[in-house]
C-alpha cells in the first residue's frame, strides 16, 4: 500500500488484519475492518469508478443555500493539506462552521462568534458569478479559494487489486509458513 499510494494515513495502512489459524481452525484470513460511515476509500481505489459522496460534500450540498448544481467538493489549490496530502481536519470544521453547514446547527458561527474572533480567517460561499464556485477563505484582505465545487463526482482508475495482491503474497509465503506452523503443532503437541 505504500507503493500504490501517495503518503497513505495510518487508517489506510491499517485497514486489514489478520484471524490467525489454530489447532482447531487451520485457517488463517486477512480482512479488511469495517469501515465507518463515509470511509470508502478502498473499495473507489480498488475497483475504479465514480466515487460515493464524501460526508463534507453532503454537508454542503444539504445545508449550504446555492443556485448551481453542485454534484462534489475538492480540495483548491490554494488549500493547504497536511502531511499525507488531506485537508486539516480543523480547517474543514472551521469551513463548515463559518458557512453554515455544520449538522448540528449548534456549531455553526454566529455573529457573537464572529465578533469574539475578529482576526480569524472567513470562510465563505460566493454568489454565482462573483469568483468561482465553491468555498473561499478571507484573511485580512487576503482572498483564497479552499474548496472547489463541481459538477461531477470524481472518476478513478483502478489502482490496487487488494485480493490479487493477497493471492501473490500468500502463494510465495505459504509453504514455507505452513512448514514451520506444522512442525510447531507437532512439538507442542501432547
Amino acid at each position: 500500500m505504500r507503493k500504490v499510494f501517495d503518503r497513505p494515513t495510518r487508517w489506510t495502512l491499517n485497514a486489514f488484519f489478520l484471524r490467525r489459524a489454530t489447532k482447531r481452525k487451520p485457517e488463517a484470513t486477512v480482512e479488511r475492518k469495517d469501515a465507518p460511515r463515509g470511509r470508502h476509500y478502498l473499495e473507489v481505489e480498488e475497483r475504479g469508478g465514480t466515487r460515493p459522496k464524501t460526508g463534507i460534500e453532503r454537508l454542503i450540498i444539504g445545508n449550504v443555500a446555492y443556485e448551481d448544481h453542485i454534484e462534489a467538493v475538492v480540495p483548491a489549490r490554494g488549500a493547504r493539506l497536511n502531511a499525507h496530502g488531506n485537508l486539516p481536519a480543523g480547517q474543514i470544521q472551521r469551513a463548515l462552521s463559518n458557512i453554515g453547514a455544520q449538522q448540528d446547527r449548534a456549531q455553526n458561527s454566529t455573529d457573537g462568534s464572529r465578533k469574539r474572533s475578529a482576526r480569524a480567517a472567513r470562510y465563505f460561499v460566493p454568489r454565482p458569478g462573483q469568483l468561482s464556485p465553491g468555498v473561499w477563505k478571507r484573511q485580512g484582505k487576503r482572498l483564497t479559494k479552499f474548496l472547489s465545487f463541481t459538477d461531477r463526482l470524481p472518476r478513478y482508475g483502478a489502482r490496487f487489486d487488494m485480493e490479487g495482491h493477497g493471492r501473490i503474497v500468500a502463494a510465495r509465503e505459504m509453504p514455507g509458513r505452513m512448514r514451520a506452523a506444522i512442525r510447531k503443532a507437532f512439538s507442542t503437541a501432547r
